[in-house]
């Protein structure tokens, strides 16, 4: 949340005329949009920035998720004009199409789980985005000088080469911010992954950089069962660790509710959490594992993406 120092009410400047549509609301404007690929993240997200914006300036973020009420999110963006915006790529890109949200003269795009809002079932929404948030009147976008207009900031937690590969396309003179180190990304020259069967096997060894990023006391165990063994191993080494927060990784949806019978039906409190879920349903399904109330939460990669559960 560095950009907190450079937009908004921390930054030291009055911005009474953005709530009452003065002139110095109409200069401003949208200052900053943030994408996240998931629902939860993006409202994640925006309950960050209220903490430490505090009450009184809460109205200068403002969430544009999928699944919330629309009109209401148009009403807001009028009335409270704020200078950030969060939300999932589909209703940012909706609301930019029909012009209720001006962000030509953005000045920071944000991109949270970068390597996810590459895949594509976010390209459509994506392009509109790269192409219009910090797009000055006039001008071609590819140009490094319009490139240089709006700060394109990437996060993930991995650096995989399409990431590479798209920074240095959107971007211009793109750097890779590390935990220990700062370096230009034209250094770096990462190699797609070999999904060849005939790969070696250093192949699929993590690079350096990516174990040096880990947390040095995070430990891996895995075990090998059949097919018809797995969610009773995992219940048995979920009581092993005596794990309190505890969540499951699936690559099917349709798996999750048979996990979930299975695991409550040993005695494990269990909730599944997925895109098909209504906005109620899943928000209260997290608060719940957040809570305490429930220990396992069996979900996909792209629902619990980014969440962030202290305790687990």
């Amino acid at each position: 949340l560095p950009i907190l120092s450079v937009i908004g009410p921390l930054r030291g400047e009055n911005r009474e005329g953005d709530v009452d549509g003065g002139e110095a609301g109409k200069k401003l404007g949208v200052e900053a949009v943030i994408v996240a690929p998931s629902r939860e993240l993006g409202m994640q997200i925006v309950r960050e920035f209220e903490k430490i914006l505090g009450v009184d300036n809460k109205k200068v973020v403002q969430q544009l998720v999928g699944g919330a009420n629309r009109t209401r999110q148009e009403e807001a963006l009028k009335k409270n004009k704020p200078a950030i915006v969060v939300g999932t790529p589909g209703r940012i890109a909706e609301l930019s199409a029909s012009g209720k949200l001006r962000t030509h003269g953005c000045q920071y795009l944000v991109l949270d789980e970068v390597d996810e809002l590459l895949s594509f079932n976010f390209r459509e929404d994506m392009h509109r985005l790269l192409e219009h948030v910090g797009r000055r009147s006039g001008g071609d976008l590819k140009s490094n000088a319009k490139k240089a207009e709006r700060q394109l900031i990437m996060v993930s937690a991995t650096v995989p080469f399409s990431v590479v590969r798209a920074a240095k396309s959107w971007g211009s003179d793109p750097l890779l911010v590390q935990a220990k180190k700062i370096v230009p990304l034209e250094t770096l020259s990462p190699e797609p992954v070999n999904l060849s069967p005939n790969s070696s096997a250093n192949s699929s060894k993590p690079s350096k950089a990516v174990v040096e990023s880990l947390p040095p006391a995070l430990k891996h165990y895995y075990c090998v069962v059949r097919l018809q063994h797995k969610v009773d191993t995992l219940r048995r080494c979920i009581h092993a660790l005596d794990a309190k927060f505890v969540i499951v990784f699936m690559n099917h949806t349709k798996q999750l509710k048979d996990v979930v019978f299975k695991l409550e039906a040993r005695g494990v409190k269990a909730a599944e959490l997925h895109g098909d879920l209504g906005k109620l349903g899943r928000s209260t399904t997290l608060q719940k594992f957040k809570n305490g109330e429930v220990r396992v939460l069996v979900t996909n990669e792209l629902s619990a993406r980014g969440l962030d559960v202290a305790e687990c």
